[in-house]
């Protein structure tokens, strides 16, 4: 049996400790739930662990088919968050909680999600994370600091939805679960995101696995680039977050057999 590093707990031929942080970092406005498929519990290659280990605000809740009862975490959430001016036809922007401004992102692309960037400016985040923003190093945020929150960790008032799985599990656990998803969450989607279909979250060099088509991300590189839109500090987030994924890709390339990709087919 391969010896294991207890800390990351990666084989120590692919131990990632050098580049993670030394505690998780803090985020300030945002809370990830990862919805993982069962395959991927396990998966030699899954980036989720390595996420949860690197943020302090993210829980995974593994299952096929999310529905009330299958989750406390999710049932609390559609409990708390009432849809507003359910008639407007741009609703999909408007689910929030009554009397606090809090909401709820599912990050999947399609021809119904909202752009992400949009959607912040929609709700004024883009102004509070400018007010938020002061010099900060990441070796702060390595140490789990975030100086704009130095009176202690702010609840997060986005909780980032991300589902981890193949993309045709991802797709079927997406279709299963939005009946009950889509009664308090925004769908979302990246920027480069907002033509798509359903497939493709822009083009990445960082491939752990072999991806059916080109433009497809990691779960860990689509919290990253989603942390860079949502987060004060978020571009120090997501280099921080990319660093150790292309951490985990050479390390790859040291130990297995170059990925190929189809060639390129469009989104």
């Amino acid at each position: 049996m391969r010896p294991y590093c207890g800390s990351c707990s990666r084989p120590t031929s692919v131990c990632l400790c050098s580049v993670l942080p030394s505690q998780p970092f803090h985020t300030l406005f945002t809370a990830a739930v990862i919805l993982q498929h069962p395959h991927e519990v396990r998966h030699p290659l899954a980036t989720v662990p390595i996420l949860a280990k690197s943020m302090q605000n993210c829980e995974v809740i593994v299952g096929r088919r999310f529905k009330p009862g299958a989750s406390a975490h999710l049932d609390s959430l559609a409990r708390s968050f009432v849809s507003v001016a359910a008639d407007n036809p741009t609703h999909h922007e408007e689910i929030g909680v009554k009397g606090r401004n809090q909401h709820a992102l599912l990050l999947f692309p399609g021809s119904e999600a909202v752009d992400l960037e949009r959607w912040l400016t929609h709700h004024g985040y883009d102004k509070l994370k400018q007010a938020c923003e002061c010099a900060e190093s990441v070796s702060r945020l390595q140490a789990g600091r975030c100086a704009s929150t130095q009176s202690g960790a702010l609840c997060p008032q986005i909780t980032l939805l991300l589902v981890d799985g193949t993309w045709q599990h991802a797709k079927e656990m997406v279709k299963a679960s939005l009946p009950f998803l889509k009664s308090f969450v925004v769908q979302v989607c990246l920027p480069f995101d907002l033509n798509s279909e359903g497939f493709g979250m822009g083009d990445s060099s960082l491939t752990l696995r072999k991806e059916p088509f080109q433009g497809y991300l990691s779960t860990m590189e689509a919290a990253a680039r989603a942390l860079g839109v949502l987060e004060p500090h978020g571009r120090e987030i997501e280099g921080l977050l990319l660093s150790i994924l292309q951490k985990m890709v050479s390390l790859q390339a040291a130990h297995f057999t170059p990925l190929r990709r189809h060639p390129g087919r469009a989104a």
